[in-house]
């Protein structure tokens, strides 16, 4: 199976894409396993847009291109004219696991100051499940150090503190949404939708200590035990990392003593060039 886009990589480069999203705008192939930092030691941006570049099969569901891979338990592997997609449909067949995909190349936490994880996400209407939106956290041995009553989740417009019964973060979001997920080096996680700040995670409060990398963007829905009524579809598009030196103490760290500092006024964010 073939599908065809574009890796390319651009450093903070935006426009607005539609109900408060945004697309990029794709310049030279970068990726951040291969590039250098500049003198200003800005991250280089990892950017998946439509066109040109080939995924190849690699096994039943999972796909690469380059150090790039997508894993996925079931869904759609697709792209339109407004970017990349993966979907999950949730039908009679499948409800019985919560599935999940992993998409993005990996990369060591000690490299960089910060690593920035942006998407789009759109839901379809009446969404019924839980949705999980995070990296991939994983150990030097590659095992599985997500801490699951520090993970931070979406239900029904809102985000939790694990799941609708935990502590609630921000509601009021639409459907559609612009996600960020911003983890340091010394493991405190901002995460943001719209540009604002959902919440603020400790070091290690959502992944253990002994975390190396990040293996890649991470989506699950979470589903109830009994089948749903009707396909849920839930997908991502414009997926862009983004990273910054080790020491680098420029725009991207005062976003940790400035929670009321939006992204769109950070000019180290790929949405700040919204307004400037």
């Amino acid at each position: 199976m073939f599908i065809f886009i574009v890796l390319g990589a651009v450093i903070m480069c935006s426009s607005l894409f539609s109900r408060g999203s945004f697309f990029l705008i794709p310049e030279e192939v970068v990726a951040l396993s291969d590039a250098s930092f500049e003198a200003d030691d800005k991250g280089v941006v990892e950017v998946v847009s439509t066109e040109n570049l080939t995924w190849i099969q690699d096994g039943a569901n999972d796909y690469k291109c380059g150090s790039w891979k997508v894993v996925q338990t079931t869904g759609e592997f697709k792209t339109d004219s407004d970017g990349l997609h993966y979907s999950i449909n949730v039908d009679e067949e499948s409800y019985e696991s919560d599935p999940w995909f992993i998409i993005g190349d990996s990369h060591n936490l000690s490299d960089y100051s910060a690593i920035v994880y942006d998407v789009d996400v759109t839901l379809s209407e009446d969404y019924p499940y839980l949705l999980g939106l995070r990296p991939d956290f994983r150990s030097e041995s590659g095992g599985n150090v997500a801490i699951t009553p520090g993970l931070v989740r979406y239900y029904d417009g809102a985000f939790y503190l694990v799941n609708q019964n935990g502590t609630l973060f921000k509601d009021g979001i639409d459907n559609t949404f612009h996600y960020t997920f911003i983890v340091y080096s010394d493991g405190t996680v901002l995460i943001y939708c719209d540009g604002e700040l959902v919440t603020r995670c400790e070091p290690y409060t959502m992944f253990k200590e002994e975390c190396a990398r990040l293996d890649g963007f991470r989506v699950t829905m979470f589903l109830e035990k009994t089948a749903p009524s009707e396909i849920a579809e839930c997908s991502v598009s414009n997926i862009t990392v983004s990273a910054f030196a080790p020491g680098y103490e420029g725009y991207i760290t005062e976003l940790l003593e400035n929670e009321a500092l939006t992204l769109d006024k950070c000019p180290d964010s790929i949405l700040y060039k919204k307004k400037n």
